[in-house]
């Protein structure tokens, strides 16, 4: 719903939760988890990072979780879950619902490569986490055919300045 991308957090939880109700009531499974997905969004926008970790840790929002991990300090765990995120969305997607996946995976590859950079003044340590998503990142890069998707915004090709 537009309240949540309007940034009115408030009204994005009411809706959320009345949802949610309304989900449980009939044993909806999928809506229930999308529900909660979205409590879990207000919780990480308005960094109630503990709540949102207790709403994610039981859902399968795995870029969302990553998101909340790296807040949490837990840049393994983040970046696992990052990197499952890349995994399970291998080729075009649509979805609405898809898109805080997003969002949240490109915060928290973007947030290691950053930090990577800030404190690494030579090439990163092998098997690092910085190094990780750097090596994971160029994979998918050169994984990808020389094509019109190539050029796409998720190309990371052009970026390899980062790494």
């Amino acid at each position: 719903h537009l309240e949540f991308y309007a940034g009115d957090f408030a009204a994005s939880l009411e809706c959320y939760q009345a949802a949610l109700e309304s989900a449980e009531a009939r044993a909806d499974k999928q809506m229930i988890n999308r529900c909660q997905s979205g409590i879990a969004a207000v919780n990480l926008a308005s960094n109630r990072t503990a709540e949102a970790h207790a709403i994610l840790k039981e859902t399968n929002s795995y870029g969302q979780l990553a998101l909340c991990l790296l807040r949490m300090g837990d840049e393994e765990g983040a970046l696992g879950y990052a990197l499952k995120v890349k995994d399970r969305f291998k080729g075009p997607r649509t979805k609405y619902y898809v898109l805080k996946a997003f969002a949240s995976t490109a915060e928290v590859f973007l947030r290691l490569l950053e930090r990577g950079l800030e404190h690494a003044p030579a090439p990163p340590a092998r098997g690092s986490v910085f190094s990780r998503c750097s090596d994971a990142l160029m994979r998918r890069s050169r994984a990808r055919p020389n094509s019109a998707a190539s050029s796409s915004a998720l190309d990371t090709s052009r970026h390899t300045a980062c790494a």
